[in-house]
């Protein structure tokens, strides 16, 4: 879910240098005189996502600065945002927005409402006047602070939606994304509650105007400031005045949700993508005379799946990132230029440099600088090997030191010197050239095969079965999750999907074990985890033979896919987590155990991974275990929603559409709990029919 769409005005100048381009029929604006500053989302108000900074001349040997890494904790979806003095600004799921200054120490921190679902995952927007950062909150609120301490100076909040409404998760006021600076200086936000507001730099309200379901999308406006656009999830793009919020044209039907923000050039187009994986260009006319506007359709590129990631326009080129893995440039005519796939999921946004590097992070954790000509990578940075939260879903920014922030699922935000991987080529996290990215799983060329990859929250890498990896340790209440990696003459298949069908399906463990095997929706990965435990401190082998099918777009086919299934197979062995001294070894009925959980990652189906993560990360929960019966080793438990506090406790919510109880099964230390619950949150309700949770205590109950 979560990269978002923000923009903004820099500090005391209005983005009007041109780029130079303007011959290629695609000019932009660029804040030139100010290098350095990166002061929202899409860095100005035509959202063009270009900055005015060159990197290559920082090439081998011209510097030698090292990597910081800054935990702020929770999830970070936002894009850090950069003032004129190097000083950084962004928020987390944990509720705080935060500024750090251009050596990376904390200057001060902001905590928003303590709604369990006050989560930050918009990029703030610096505003001139006032020296403020405009905030955009789950609570519903834009916070205005001041950017040397952080205090508020107002607050606006967003009223179309009840208090009973957000609770009960049908329609919310949360700011999930999008804060915009307009040329006139007023601050526009979409909401989940499907408005769109304007606010003048004193939080007071302009305008609002409603859609027909939730506003992701940030506001782009046209070079002369008469016009914006933003697209709805209810699947139209509008044209609005922006001074009175008045619609100027009916609004254009896209097809799909619009959930990329679009982008503007000087001749009246503008670029935006939709979840039927269309990228869009419109022109949009206006009749002098009669002071009416129109909108007619230039072209549409279609992408294997759905395009999150808002576009980059530049040089005469459209770049933007797809779900479906691969970063694509497109002509001024729609024509494609070229693809890099990446083979992860991408839904941020790509930041383009004056001397044509693009930078953009995916959900494999790596951080990409590709060259805008070719579609070369210059190299590439692994931020993380974790393999359930590496994902970089915020879009970077880039300061005029020439170091590229970016936040992760981690909870870390890394800031990228641009010349780090060409002085560290012997860095394994860093690599270079090539037209993709395939996964390395010590294949040849022309090979084909199918194996699965290990992605346990245990193990730190994503480990390829039988390609002699060092052994996993997992807990003996966990799942073992493997990943599909298919490849055919040598290509990677990005669209093979697991044959779900029991019977084809063998999993042997040895010693033996009761298993069961699931494959998740999206049929890309396959769970495996024993019907009671594996058994503490015992080495296993586990062997695995499927059959995998090129997924296509249509349900009923692969349904009933019955002809050219291929196998799958690997091997991999597995060391089980030994037994502690336990507090849980001699409970009875009546004992009971109250933990607090200060976040809880929800194991998901890619797909899910874009839109629900919130609903739990960052998130804080207190669970009670209950009811222990020694003989039978059962338990019941409670997990209740909670906000977490500074000093590590949890403060209870209420939000009843996030309580949920669990049957529980133990054994020594190790736990897990069972059941099925309705998970509202965000305007939304995703109803879960399985749902387990595994854990293991040490011999204090931690």
């Amino acid at each position: 879910m979560k990269n978002r769409f923000y923009l903004g005005i820099i500090l005391g100048f209005v983005f009007c240098a041109q780029t130079g381009f303007a011959g290629e029929g695609l000019r932009v604006h660029s804040p030139g005189s100010l290098n350095g500053v990166w002061a929202t989302f899409r860095n100005g108000p035509q959202n063009t996502g270009v900055s005015p900074i060159q990197v290559k001349s920082f090439g081998p040997g011209r510097q030698s600065r090292t990597i910081k890494n800054f935990k702020i904790g929770g999830l970070i979806w936002g894009t850090p945002i950069v003032d004129l003095r190097g000083n950084t600004y962004v928020g987390s799921s944990n509720k705080l927005f935060y500024s750090f200054d251009s050596e990376g120490r904390e200057r001060w921190h902001y905590e928003i409402s303590n709604k369990a679902d006050s989560l930050i995952d918009s990029a703030g927007a610096l505003l001139t006047e006032g020296n403020q950062v405009i905030v955009p909150g789950g609570d519903g609120s834009l916070h205005s602070l001041d950017q040397s301490t952080g205090s508020l100076i107002w607050k606006f909040q967003a009223h179309h939606a009840s208090e009973g409404t957000h609770q009960s998760g049908e329609t919310v006021n949360s700011f999930e994304g999008n804060v915009q600076i307009g040329p006139n200086q007023l601050i526009y936000a979409g909401s989940d509650n499907g408005h769109m507001y304007a606010v003048d730099s004193k939080g007071v309200e302009r305008w609002s105007f409603g859609t027909g379901f939730m506003i992701w999308s940030s506001p782009a406006f046209s070079a002369e400031g008469d016009w914006m656009a933003f697209g709805s999830l209810d699947r139209h793009l509008y044209l609005l005045d922006p001074e009175t919020g008045s619609p100027l044209v009916k609004p254009f039907d896209a097809k799909g949700e619009i959930k990329s923000s679009p982008a503007t050039d000087d001749d009246g187009n503008v670029y935006f993508g939709t979840s039927n994986g269309e990228m869009i260009s419109l022109r949009v006319q206006k009749d002098i005379k009669n002071h009416k506007y129109s909108i007619k359709k230039n072209w549409s590129y279609s992408v294997g799946e759905e395009i999150y990631s808002s576009p980059s326009i530049y040089n005469g080129k459209v770049l933007f990132g797809s779900i479906d893995g691969s970063i694509y440039s497109l002509g001024k005519n729609g024509k494609l230029l070229w693809k890099f796939p990446t083979y992860s999921r991408i839904t941020s946004s790509p930041l383009i440099t004056e001397d044509g590097v693009v930078l953009v992070g995916a959900k494999n954790g790596k951080l990409y600088a590709l060259d805008l000509e070719t579609g070369k990578r210059i190299w590439s940075y692994q931020t993380t090997e974790d393999p359930l939260r590496s994902n970089l879903d915020s879009s970077v920014s880039l300061d005029s030191a020439k170091v590229i922030h970016v936040g992760s699922y981690s909870g870390i935000i890394y800031s990228v010197p641009y010349e780090y991987c060409l002085n560290n080529k012997f860095d394994v996290k860093c690599q270079f050239g090539g037209l993709s990215d395939p996964p390395q799983l010590g294949q040849k060329a022309g090979d084909s095969f199918a194996t699965l990859q290990w992605v346990s929250s245990v193990s730190s890498d994503a480990i390829s079965l039988g390609n002699g990896s060092p052994e996993p340790t997992i807990t003996a209440g966990e799942t073992i999750q493997l990943k599909l990696a298919a490849f055919e003459q040598g290509e990677f298949i990005d669209s093979a999907a697991i044959d779900a069908t029991p019977s084809r399906i063998q999993v042997e463990v040895t010693p033996p074990a009761e298993v069961v095997a699931e494959v998740s929706s999206d049929g890309k990965y396959l769970n495996i985890r024993a019907k009671t435990f594996f058994e503490a401190s015992t080495h296993y082998h586990l062997k695995v033979k499927g059959l995998y099918f090129r997924h296509t777009h249509s349900w009923f086919e692969d349904r009933f896919k019955v002809f050219g299934l291929k196998k799958l197979e690997g091997e991999l062995d597995f060391q089980v987590l030994g037994v502690q001294p336990s507090v849980l070894s001699d409970v009875n009925r009546e004992s009971e155990f109250t933990w607090a959980l200060h976040s809880m990652y929800l194991a998901q189906p890619e797909a899910l991974d874009t839109y629900i993560p919130a609903a739990l990360d960052g998130q804080g929960f207190l669970a009670t275990a209950f009811a222990f019966n020694p003989v039978r080793k059962k338990f019941l438990m409670l997990v209740l929603p909670g906000y977490p506090q500074r000093d590590g406790s949890v403060k209870l919510m209420p939000e009843p559409s996030k309580v949920f109880a669990l049957n529980g099964d133990y054994d020594g230390n190790h736990m897990k709990g069972y059941g099925q619950f309705s998970l509202a949150a965000m305007g939304g309700e995703v109803p879960f029919d399985r749902f387990m949770f595994s854990m293991g205590l040490d011999s204090t109950g931690n």
